[in-house]
């Protein structure tokens, strides 16, 4: 089974972690968000297809595991919004 990932913040950090997470077959990218279009663009180059959602809720919708890359005044929350669908 391969576990469903998420990634909250597309800059560095969640570029990087997206670097490594494709790079393992256990894993499946299946939603990306950021607010930023640079962020994203930059994203697409990395993987042009990318899962990219409308929002961080619908990133995190199919999701096991979730990556929080983002600032921390909307990571709590995310985090919290995760953790109580059990993620």
């Amino acid at each position: 089974m391969k576990h469903k990932f998420a990634i909250i913040g597309l800059g560095i950090m969640g570029r990087r972690m997206l670097e490594n997470v494709l790079r393992h077959p256990q894993f499946e990218v299946c939603g990306l968000w950021d607010p930023a279009a640079e962020s994203v663009a930059k994203t697409r180059f990395i993987l042009p297809n990318a899962p990219l959602a409308q929002s961080a809720q619908a990133a995190m919708h199919e999701a096991h595991v979730v990556y929080l890359a983002c600032p921390p005044g909307p990571r709590k929350t995310f985090a919290l919004e995760a953790a109580a669908n059990g993620r």
